[in-house]
């Protein structure tokens, strides 16, 4: 299990990973933080690498809500973190298909998808 530091500093890299991939929508922290209404250092700090704060659900929520007003899309904290949310359409999907497989052949498919995951990483 993750410690609460693991679980920030996760949040702060996936944050970070999040204003470089939209960075042109976002333009800036300062732009971002005024179109979230919070601080520009509660946004900077992390963004800076400064320190990696502790980032509150409630700031969060605040960041997601103005990058959907600046980049004229739904964002949501999954994304604005990098933890990108379960889609049930692919749950469904999955199900069906290993509904249909035998036990080892499961297990088989599982062990191909989990090493193709990682050799790709």
């Amino acid at each position: 299990m993750a410690t609460d530091a693991e679980d920030q500093a996760r949040r702060v890299a996936g944050l970070r990973s999040f204003f470089e991939a939209n960075k042109d929508g976002l333009e800036n922290p300062n732009v971002w933080s005024k179109a979230s209404g919070v601080s520009y250092n509660s946004l900077n700090e992390p963004l800076s690498g400064a320190k990696t704060p502790n980032i509150s659900i409630k700031t969060l929520e605040r960041l997601a809500d103005g990058a959907t007003k600046l980049l004229k899309r739904p964002v949501t904290i999954d994304q604005l973190i990098g933890r990108e949310a379960p889609v049930p359409e692919l749950d469904e999907m999955a199900d069906a298909i290993f509904g249909a497989m035998s036990p080892k052949q499961k297990a088989e498919a599982i062990k191909k998808l989990t090493d193709d995951l990682a050799s790709s990483q």
